[in-house]
């Protein structure tokens, strides 16, 4: 199949849409059924978890692929299985880095590509849905994970959402009958 085609007949297209939201929905079930064991901590950088994230990041390097991953995301609750990376009890980070023997610095164990991964997954989630309700329903649980991260790790991607969830922080915002004051947040945030 030829995805850059432009003129591509329909049922193709729905062919290329169908086959790459089934891989994001694939990927997204394997994260859920490998964070099953603990729901409060799932950590990253496991080899199944990694190789999961790494196959959804891999499925928007094509337009019908960000646009079928991203749809996928802001559909449901399937954003919150990247959400638990960073929301996720520390506790338990901090145990493990405590624990080790070595003298390793400490930027280097910060790094995480399993969260770097997700960071990048939801920013792009966030940037590129049209489906107001993913932004109602995990906005300030986005926005909050944003600003801890940035105090955490400050390389990381996450930090980027902050501007594009500026209405969130007034649930007033998302009024129907009214949009001069959304109007004027992204006004201040251009």
């Amino acid at each position: 199949l030829d995805e850059g085609a432009m003129s591509a007949p329909p049922a193709q297209q729905l062919g290329l849409y169908m086959a790459y939201r089934l891989q994001a929905l694939q990927c997204i079930d394997a994260l859920l059924y490998l964070g099953s064991s603990d729901p409060t901590y799932l950590d990253p950088d496991q080899t199944e978890v990694l190789d999961n994230l790494n196959g959804l990041y891999c499925l928007g390097f094509s337009p019908v692929g960000k646009l079928s991953l991203v749809h996928v995301l802001s559909r449901g609750n399937n954003i919150r299985v990247l959400l638990r990376f960073f929301t996720g009890d520390s506790s338990h980070e901090q145990s493990q880095s405590q624990s080790l023997k070595y003298d390793i610095n400490e930027s280097k164990l910060k790094k995480s590509p399993g969260k770097n991964y997700a960071a990048d997954l939801i920013v792009m989630t966030v940037k590129y849905s049209d489906y107001v309700p993913v932004l109602q329903r995990f906005g300030k649980e986005i926005l909050n994970a944003a600003i801890k991260v940035e105090h955490q790790s400050p390389y990381c991607r996450l930090f980027e959402v902050v501007s594009w969830l500026k209405p969130v922080e007034n649930p007033l915002s998302f009024a129907y009958d009214d949009i001069g004051m959304l109007s004027d947040i992204i006004k201040r945030n251009v």
